[in-house]
């Protein structure tokens, strides 16, 4: 178990294990099942969590199908109406493969000369590595779509987010339009609403995107770095692929499709040969609420300004449990330049170990700061390494510089490698609790050393994730600052989760948060103060982090220095160091647990079986006085109202009592 201050997150592997009824197979770990049906084309047609709702989450089975006229006018062949599909299971040392083949059929049980053949294999922390081959037999003239997969999953599931896939630029073209290299979130309306106008409809199959019911249950999906199956199989031009939330056209399922052709004004011919695509799918460890919405407050530091122990203990007497050493600035002096080792003069380095022992003392864990992509010229490899490792968008390759933090190279080369050897260098120096990662972007490349073509970094992003945890151990810390590139696999392999940076102006209030904010629910977050609103004492900065805190996501400590924190930080945090906060499970202000009676004040709901606390914040100007009644649908007994009285943009955490239980009449029990 690792626990930043009171958070305890299980950190285990979980390889699933299979069970086989019938015609299912059943794949199972502590957080979720799911089963294939050798009668359904082998392909899985249920998956539940545990933490979650315990319903299955797909609607019909996941499967590749083919529409195509063969004369007879167009029908849809489909993987999963093979009923007679040959499945096996075996045991690999990565953890079970399933392995499926037959041949794709319609619903009036003709079948197409193609063959297809699937595998899924069950590896750790979630991720499940899928290659479909299809093999045509021979030619098929009139195609009109050609999906890998199709996700059909219950109407509940009310977000979509996704980073869109790029083209190969023209010749002529600088670089890659970094708009289409972030995160888009789309929040579906109704089926049936006459607003469902197409607005996910992509012409690439996105590098990543993620399908979920908010603070619930959901999937993700990652493509296999580019690969010309996904853009132009069979060697059609790109840009003829569909990514589509097509959900308007049923009552009662989000549908969404994944295409690598469709074109139903213009068929194609396909065939003879046989053609692969690879993907993964990240399912997530959905955890209890209690569990995965601990807060977790932590501080920064960086050498300019070593923190000293009396900082460090008015730290700790405040709640604060993690300490981030981020420091990569090469405009400061000292700064730890990405990669370089040793990071400072001797006398430095000595301050170093030495802050490192004192949070040891106090019980704070600490851990460096880490990006994964720059790369800074002072580092004596960079003159020989960094033209062979380095990201190349721009047409005279250019090593794409990052201001002061380095230049910024790709994983797909040896980047990786070095990467961890000077990761575990600084672990085997210094008595570092974990690590934190920044950039955890797999951005596009062309680097033509790197396997030829345009290709993310992707695969080498997730198997950096996995060697991460197996360097720290169960018990060492991963922080990571996911802003732009969230993941579900990447929160399974990590204990706290900083997210916002790439929305510094979201509103400020409660709900008006990114959707990352109320993902799945697996780990504990911190919210980035990003942007001048966050600094300093004033009511914004107070408003800022009050929202921040109402919503479960504290943002880390901000001041004037990263050392110096404002004083109402360290005395919001301290209302809470009383408590053990393991015990009781967090409702957001958003999801309305209290009726505070006044608009200006927002309250979030900490409960467990037998008492409550409400912590509540006045965001208006002018003095609020109120009475505050928490939801006993929400606690599951009745509390005791409680009143307040808070000036403008000052906060309060209200210990609130159940009240007793009494008889009602003809001896019926009640709560009053």
């Amino acid at each position: 178990m690792n626990r930043i201050g009171k958070v305890a997150m299980p950190m285990l592997p979980s390889i699933p294990n299979t069970r086989q009824t019938g015609n299912t197979f059943g794949i199972a770990n502590e957080y979720w099942t799911l089963a294939h049906d050798r009668r359904q084309g082998g392909c899985p047609t249920s998956l539940t969590f545990r933490h979650g709702t315990g319903r299955n989450l797909l609607v019909a089975p996941l499967g590749a199908h083919i529409a195509a006229d063969r004369g007879k006018g167009i029908e849809f062949y489909r993987q999963h109406l093979d009923t007679k599909a040959a499945l096996m299971v075996k045991q690999t040392p990565a953890g079970p493969e399933v392995s499926t083949s037959g041949r794709l059929r319609s619903e009036t049980g003709a079948t197409l000369p193609v063959r297809y053949r699937q595998t899924y294999r069950y590896e750790a922390w979630g991720m499940v590595k899928v290659r479909l081959t299809l093999t045509f037999e021979r030619t098929i003239e009139r195609i009109y779509e050609l999906g890998v997969c199709d996700f059909f999953l219950r109407q509940s599931v009310d977000r979509i987010g996704y980073r869109a896939g790029l083209p190969p630029p023209p010749p002529a073209a600088g670089c890659y339009y970094e708009t289409d290299n972030l995160l888009h979130w789309w929040e579906p309306p109704a089926t049936g609403s006459y607003r469902q106008q197409y607005p996910v409809d992509q012409k690439f199959i996105p590098t990543w995107f993620c399908l979920f019911e908010k603070g619930v249950e959901g999937l993700e999906f990652w493509r296999s770095d580019a690969g010309a199956a996904w853009d132009q199989p069979f060697g059609i031009a790109p840009g003829q692929a569909v990514f589509l939330d097509d959900s308007r056209k049923f009552d009662d399922r989000r549908h969404v499709r994944l295409e690598p052709f469709c074109d139903w004004a213009q068929p194609r011919s396909f065939g003879p040969g046989t053609i692969a695509w690879d993907y993964t799918l990240g399912l997530p460890f959905v955890k209890e609420r209690r569990v995965a919405r601990q807060l977790a407050f932590h501080a920064g530091i960086a050498s300019v300004e070593w923190p000293s122990g009396d900082t460090l203990k008015q730290w700790a007497d405040a709640g604060i449990s993690l300490v981030r050493l981020h420091d990569d600035d090469s405009r400061m002096q000292p700064s730890w330049r990405n990669c370089l080792y040793p990071p400072y003069d001797a006398g430095n380095m000595r301050t170093l170990d030495g802050v490192i022992k004192q949070c040891h003392r106090l019980g704070l864990k600490i851990v460096p700061y880490f990006s994964l992509k720059h790369f800074h010229w002072n580092c004596p490899e960079y003159a020989a390494k960094a033209d062979e490792w380095k990201r190349w968008i721009h047409e005279d390759g250019r090593i794409e510089v990052d201001g002061p933090y380095g230049g910024y190279m790709c994983m797909k080369s040896g980047w990786l490698d070095f990467k961890m050897a000077t990761i575990d260098l600084v672990l085997r120096r210094h008595a570092f609790d974990g690590i934190y990662y920044d950039h955890m972007w797999y951005r596009y490349c062309r680097h033509p050393g790197h396997g030829g073509g345009w290709h993310t970094d992707a695969d080498e992003v997730l198997e950096f994730m996995r060697w991460t945890r197996e360097r720290v151990g169960p018990d060492g810390t991963i922080f990571i600052h996911t802003s732009g590139c969230p993941g579900l696999v990447f929160e399974n392999l990590s204990n706290l989760i900083f997210i916002g940076e790439d929305m510094p102006y979201a509103r400020i209030m409660p709900g008006g948060h990114p959707p990352d904010l109320e993902f799945v629910p697996i780990a504990p977050r911190n919210w980035v103060p990003a942007g001048k609103r966050f600094a300093g004492e004033g009511p914004e900065a107070r408003r800022s982090f009050f929202v921040a805190l109402l919503e479960g996501c504290p943002t880390c400590a901000l001041g004037e220095t990263l050392t110096r924190i404002p004083a109402f930080i360290l005395q919001q945090f301290a209302l809470f160091k009383p408590y053990d906060l393991a015990r009781f499970t967090f409702w957001r202000a958003s999801e309305k647990p209290v009726d505070t009676g006044h608009p200006d004040v927002h309250a979030a709901l900490l409960a467990s079986r037998t008492e409550a606390l409400i912590y509540c914040a006045n965001l208006g100007d002018h003095r609020a006085k109120t009475t505050l009644q928490a939801s006993a649908r929400t606690l599951g007994w009745k509390a005791a109202p409680a009143a307040v009285s808070l000036a403008a943009c000052t906060a309060a955490l209200i210990p609130v009592p159940r009240l007793p239980s009494v008889k009602g009449a003809g001896g019926a029990s009640r709560r009053s």
